[in-house]
């Protein structure tokens, strides 16, 4: 069996080739008399979309059990039209790490979004909570909340700081920051937040923090926090890999192929922005590496062992790009060379 990868050191060094060349034209710095002359650097992102293996699209969804507890806030029961401030987050299966404690709030100042009951970290002061969850390092996650303003509290006092973290080091996974201009109005407004990330570690932390001007008792709302893997497969088998326009990291992959045989095809689509400067594109599939996995029947009889190079693949694949109009399919579209 054949595994074929072409993963981010594959299409990185494609990419640093590119930016480098890109920098060491747009950023050099020359002097002449006194004068310095400083042309700007190219900042440059990847998305990735759609995938196909054989004629099977990749689809992706979540899987597994959730692994946040109590994301709802919905223990301890409170009774209806109260709220209550847990100082050490014990009984509600959040940490405190900072401030007087956790909110929660059972319709006291407006609707949750789910359930019955909602959280505020602006509690008697500005706090910080945190829950860690278990995780598979390299495997990816969605992580899902629902965030609205406090009932007519003004913008600049209903922000939210939102962060993933590994459990054993420093490491930051998300950090950001959500409601920083958002303004409360008679009722609660939910709006829902996305985020994906690939655990490194076998334990990830999720931490909320009050971030609004004041430390005064009034803050922005969460509820129906969620954290579940995230996978994208082929009907027939290989993982596939998607996201929306960022700067390419480390386990980034378009092609992962578990078992790959003559004949077999299969279609990326992405696309790369340039920002700042125009600039060009050089695509081409570098370094494929035949990773010998097993040898098979067909294989033996092709000569093929562990040591040998006979029958390998690499040298059979054959790659060709074209500008796409956004459905995946070749129909004539331009090829790029």
């Amino acid at each position: 069996m054949r595994k074929i990868l072409i993963s981010l050191s594959i299409i990185g060094v494609v990419a640093a080739v590119a930016i480098g060349v890109t920098v060491a034209l747009f950023s050099d710095t020359e002097t002449s008399a006194g004068n310095i002359f400083t042309a700007g650097s190219l900042d440059l992102k990847v998305d990735h979309k759609f995938a196909s293996y054989n004629g099977n699209p990749c689809s992706c969804g979540e899987v597994g059990n959730e692994l946040v507890v109590n994301g709802g806030f919905e223990t301890p029961d409170i009774p209806f039209g109260t709220w209550a401030i847990y100082p050490d987050g014990t009984q509600t299966f959040w940490q405190v790490r900072s401030g007087s404690g956790l909110e929660i709030q059972d319709h006291a100042a407006g609707n949750p979004h789910g359930g019955n009951q909602l959280a505020e970290l602006d509690s008697y002061n500005s706090s910080t909570i945190y829950q860690d969850i278990p995780t598979v390092a390299g495997k990816q996650y969605r992580f899902t909340l629902w965030y609205s303003p406090r009932p007519n509290v003004p913008a600049g006092d209903n922000a939210i700081g939102v962060n993933v973290k590994v459990t054993s080091g420093t490491m930051v996974v998300i950090d950001d920051t959500i409601g920083a201009t958002s303004a409360g109005g008679s009722q609660t407004n939910w709006q829902q937040f996305t985020y994906y990330f690939i655990a490194t570690d076998a334990s990830t932390r999720i931490i909320f923090s009050d971030e609004g001007q004041y430390s005064n008792s009034y803050g922005g709302y969460l509820d129906d926090i969620s954290v579940k893997e995230f996978a994208c497969t082929y009907p027939t088998g290989g993982t596939c890999r998607f996201w929306d326009l960022k700067d390419l990291e480390e386990g980034d992959y378009y092609w992962y192929f578990d078992d790959v045989k003559p004949g077999d095809y299969g279609v990326n689509v992405i696309s790369l922005h340039a920002y700042n400067n125009d600039a060009y594109a050089c695509l081409k599939a570098m370094d494929i590496v035949d990773k010998e996995e097993t040898v098979n029947d067909p294989e033996i009889a092709a000569g093929d062992n562990i040591a040998s190079v006979v029958g390998e693949l690499s040298n059979y694949i054959r790659i060709f790009s074209w500008e796409d109009d956004g459905d995946g399919v070749y129909e004539g579209e331009p090829i790029l060379s």
